[in-house]
């Protein structure tokens, strides 16, 4: 009997006796640490981000285009488990040390096979990305640089954040100046200038690894 049939029929076991589906698939993961600035290049698996902070990057021929930064429960790797000869394809790199579930993709599709709504969740992990990337280049033609950088923080406080007061959240994360500037599609002297100003004005401190931003004062357009 194969691994993946041997976990399946845990999860049937398991199932008949009222436990968690879920925590029953995360069993049947092999799990592998990352350490930051590590690069993973999905292959036929299927990877949930369990701990930690991580950037996806959307390549489209010899164009590559940052999607994101993304936290725990992110799912990657279901564009190359269902797409045939896509001329997309995406890559992680790790902001910071991380936790990684993987799935072999023969075991996914066994899966998805017993459970059908398991693919619904895949599909709309897709989808979510895709309207991202969507509403990023709609961004780049109706924002300027100064609402994007205020949306992008937005985005991260709302990913990542934690309130530290009534008006405060702490985002987790360092960013460079060159990395703020590819996830706005923005130059990198432009954020500058607006990242200081920002600054200056009590909007965004960064202190020990971290953001501290005034939510009200970013969505002062």
């Amino acid at each position: 009997m194969t691994l993946a049939h041997e976990g399946l029929s845990f999860i049937t076991r398991g199932v008949q006796h009222n436990l968690d589906l879920w925590y029953l698939i995360q069993e049947l993961a092999e799990v592998r640490w990352y350490q930051a600035d590590s690069t993973i290049i999905p292959k036929k698996e299927l990877y949930l981000v369990k701990d930690g902070i991580v950037q996806l990057d959307l390549s489209f021929h010899d164009r590559r285009k940052p999607l994101s930064i993304f936290g725990k429960n992110t799912v990657f790797g279901e564009m190359e488990l269902f797409s045939l000869d896509s001329e997309f394809s995406l890559s992680c790199r790790t902001i910071t040390p991380a936790i990684i579930l993987v799935w072999e993709a023969d075991l996914v599709y066994e899966l998805i096979r017993i459970y059908p709504a398991l693919s619904f969740h895949l599909l709309n992990a897709l989808l979510n990305k895709m309207r991202l990337l969507t509403s990023q280049a709609e961004a780049v033609t109706q924002l300027d640089t100064n609402q994007r950088l205020r949306t992008l923080f937005i985005y991260l406080a709302n990913q990542l954040g934690t309130f530290k007061g009534p008006d405060c959240v702490e985002i987790p994360v360092s960013l460079t100046q060159n990395q703020l500037a590819e996830l706005t599609s923005s130059s990198q002297a432009s954020i500058k200038r607006i990242y200081q100003t920002l600054k200056s004005q009590g909007t965004i401190k960064k202190k020990s690894g971290t953001y501290h931003v005034k939510i009200n004062q970013l969505l002062k357009f």
